[in-house]
């Protein structure tokens, strides 16, 4: 509350007197997207000859920028049984910010098999995919942003 003890007109503001807004402060150096973490790990654990796999990322990624750039393939020389992975299926969760990459195709026990992320993936800002620390083998850097290895179980 507030209690008046007396009420006058006042003078209007002097013209003169310009109270300005303050500019914007400066924009934040937006950050490169990285890979957070996928699922099954990559590790010297065996994964299901039925395994799919999911890459969650650091930021909104630009879905329209993974067909063509992400590959599955069979570590070392082709061998007898091995088939291309043409039926790779992937399909990107915006909310959860993770790519599911489902060979459509059953594993071949006891072989190792490559998820490559290829350069070209984009985030939602135009800013293109780097590399997690450690995550790529030297064979692949010149190829891959970032890979990730799966010993398939039997």
């Amino acid at each position: 509350y507030l209690k008046a003890r007396q009420v006058a007109l006042a003078s209007p503001p002097s013209p003169a007197v310009v109270v300005g807004a303050r500019p914007p402060p400066p924009e934040r150096p937006k950050a490169s997207p990285v890979v957070g973490f996928a699922l099954p790990p990559d590790s010297d654990d065996a994964v299901a000859t039925d395994s799919r796999f999911v890459v969650q990322f650091s930021k909104d990624m630009d879905e329209s920028t993974f067909p063509g750039r992400v590959m599955l393939r069979y570590v070392g020389p082709v061998m007898p049984g091995d088939r291309a992975f043409d039926g790779v299926t992937l399909s990107y969760d915006l909310g959860r910010r993770a790519l599911t990459v489902d060979p459509r195709d059953v594993l071949r026990p006891g072989r190792s098999v490559e998820l490559l992320l290829l350069p070209g993936i984009l985030d939602t800002d135009g800013l293109a995919l780097t590399p997690r620390p450690g995550g790529r083998p030297e064979e692949t850097a010149d190829v891959a942003v970032d890979v990730f290895r799966y010993l398939i179980g039997g």
